[in-house]
């Protein structure tokens, strides 16, 4: 396992100059070893699509300091305090985007995992996968997110969301061979 906190720390600076990414649809920086380049810019074209929003792109998902979504924080300063989440500290800032998020997230995680699989088994060695993408409850409450007609709750247009850092794990290994 690679350790995300431990790895991107938390300052932006010293993230990107440890290799790590910033993934908005996963809300997580994610060390190099496990960001998905090829996946994550592929995602907003797909999914905007599959989820219903032609005319909002994905990768520019405004995101907000109060729930009543008055309030927009900025990329930088939203992905500042996603390197403070889950830290040392232990600091737990949520943020706040429509709910239609939590649609897109899911089916972003799906993709993560597809494509993890589709390399293991096609013989690459030293396959990553963020941690939670590779957690069977969070499928599972994502295949809900995405498969069941009441994914979003009536009257309710807002969704908390907790960014932080996140650890790689190793799906096939060259060790194992």
């Amino acid at each position: 396992m690679i350790d995300g906190g431990e790895v991107c720390g938390t300052e932006i600076e010293g993230a990107l100059a440890a290799g790590c990414k910033f993934d908005t649809l996963a809300l997580t920086w994610l060390p190099s070893a496990c960001y998905d380049e090829f996946v994550t810019q592929s995602s907003s074209d797909q999914l905007r699509e599959e989820s219903g929003l032609v005319k909002v792109d994905l990768n520019e998902f405004q995101f907000y300091a109060d729930w009543n979504r008055t309030q927009p924080v900025t990329d930088l300063q939203f992905q500042q305090a996603s390197l403070l989440n889950f830290g040392p500290a232990g600091v737990q800032t949520p943020f706040y985007t429509d709910t239609i998020y939590h649609k897109a997230h899911c089916q972003h995680v799906k993709e993560l995992q597809d494509s993890a699989l589709q390399k293991a088994s096609e013989g690459t060695h030293d396959v990553w996968l963020w941690e939670r993408a590779a957690k069977w409850d969070h499928s599972l409450h994502c295949h809900k997110i995405m498969y069941h007609a009441t994914w979003n709750t009536p009257g309710i247009d807002t969704l908390a969301v907790y960014p932080g850092t996140s650890n790689c794990v190793l799906i096939r290994s060259s060790a194992n061979l």
